[in-house]
């Protein structure tokens, strides 16, 4: 819908008086496509380019974020079968990793009552078009 007169807009991490604290962790659906981005580094941009500080993922929430950005939830790998091979059992290492650091920055930001974004959610704060 068009901006008219005497409408409210608000942008929920610009404020000249104060810089939001954002961690962006996984991979996100930019375009919508069904397959993830290679990287993160356009929604860090976008963070950067509104005011927002991008906080370097460390899978521990710092005690001074605003915001915790996530991207698809990874799912809980299958259990490794009886026999498997070294290339198996090294993407079942990685798979559960992300699937166990998505879930414990999750239960973080719940415990401490910070907000989580998903990529739709940050562009209506940014006051972007949803895909």
């Amino acid at each position: 819908q068009p901006i008219v007169r005497d409408n409210i807009i608000v942008n929920a991490i610009y404020d000249p008086n104060y810089r939001y604290k954002f961690m962006v962790h996984g991979l996100f659906d930019a375009d919508g496509d069904g397959h993830p981005e290679h990287n993160n580094s356009f929604i860090k941009d976008r963070i950067s380019k509104w005011g927002g500080i991008v906080v370097e993922n460390e899978a521990i929430l710092p005690g001074d974020l605003d915001f915790l950005v996530l991207g698809i939830q990874p799912l809980e790998p299958r259990p490794l079968p009886i026999s498997f091979t070294d290339t198996m059992e090294v993407d079942y290492e990685r798979k559960l990793q992300a699937f166990t650091e998505y879930r414990t920055l999750i239960e973080q930001a719940q415990d401490v009552k910070i907000p989580v974004l998903n990529f739709n959610r940050l562009h209506i704060l940014t006051g972007q078009p949803t895909h």
